[in-house]
């Protein structure tokens, strides 16, 4: 089912105003505090365009490009499956293309919802694949989707990269880092 976390997590929750949802290779640093005013949809992005599928979709329906949907903070009320439905029909099923079909769900509804953000990146973090942002656009939470040279292996950079975050996001290549840099923030309670 390619949006199968989505489904579970808004049925579970539905009665919620907001749904705090975090892949396992997320990391707490330190405590956080959920700001009241925040807007329906909040994810953060990732240095790939975040979706498969057929090369029509981005052509025919709005995508959020670069979403990554490890940390999203949502309201369930957002959540239309009858259209999910058809995106998954037209666009997804049979490409032969199953790497993330599920992103590829989010990123077509945040594309729909007006009231929608980023996560502040001194708050929060993506650390994936370390080959096309430098540590000042991981910080900031922006895409750079140009270019491209070999993988950070600095562990000093790739500290500056997660400095002062109160989440962490260690995706898909970034996994291989959870060990040697999964670890509360010096001023955490």
């Amino acid at each position: 089912i390619m949006f199968r976390k989505l489904i579970d997590t808004t049925v579970l929750f539905k009665d919620c105003d907001r749904i705090l949802y975090l892949d396992t290779d997320v990391f707490i640093r330190e405590k956080i505090q959920i700001p009241s005013n925040i807007p329906n949809f909040l994810f953060s992005v990732a240095d790939v365009t975040g979706y498969s599928g057929s090369p029509l979709l981005p052509l025919r329906v709005p995508v959020v490009r670069g979403l990554n949907g490890g940390i999203l903070l949502y309201n369930p009320q957002i959540c239309d499956w009858e259209f999910l439905n058809e995106v998954a029909r037209r666009y997804l099923l049979g490409t032969g293309k199953p790497w993330w079909l599920e992103q590829t769900c989010w990123a077509a509804l945040a594309g729909r919802v007006e009231n929608k953000g980023v996560f502040d990146g001194r708050d929060v973090r993506n650390v994936s694949g370390l080959k096309k942002r430098t540590p000042d656009q991981v910080k900031s939470n922006v895409s750079n989707w140009i270019g491209g040279r070999g993988a950070y292996e600095d562990s000093s950079k790739i500290e500056e990269m997660i400095s002062g975050a109160s989440v962490v996001h260690f995706a898909g290549p970034g996994e291989r880092l959870i060990e040697d840099f999964a670890h509360p923030s010096a001023d955490s309670e």
